[in-house]
């Protein structure tokens, strides 16, 4: 008779509850509440610094457009030297 009581106390041990899930779900959904909010901003953060990045190297090559001669090709000295 004890081995029956056993064993369904052990079954009945396996597995969780329904009140156990859904604690689960709502820290999950706390976490997660936490979290996405922050990696918004991080992602934000990112985009405005690849921007002013591309800001800054088109600036560099203007003032080295600026600068400099242009190069060969385009000054028509290599079409007179790479003639067939």
């Amino acid at each position: 008779m004890m081995q029956g009581k056993n064993r369904a106390e052990n079954q009945q041990s396996q597995g969780f509850t329904l009140v156990e899930v859904m604690i689960g779900v709502a820290v999950i959904e706390l976490l997660a509440s936490i979290g996405i909010p922050s990696f918004s901003k991080a992602r934000e953060g990112t985009a405005t610094n690849t921007c002013r990045n591309n800001l800054s190297q088109m600036g560099t090559a203007c003032c080295y457009n600026g600068l400099n001669e242009p190069a060969a090709c385009e000054s028509g000295i290599a079409s007179h030297t790479l003639q067939p």
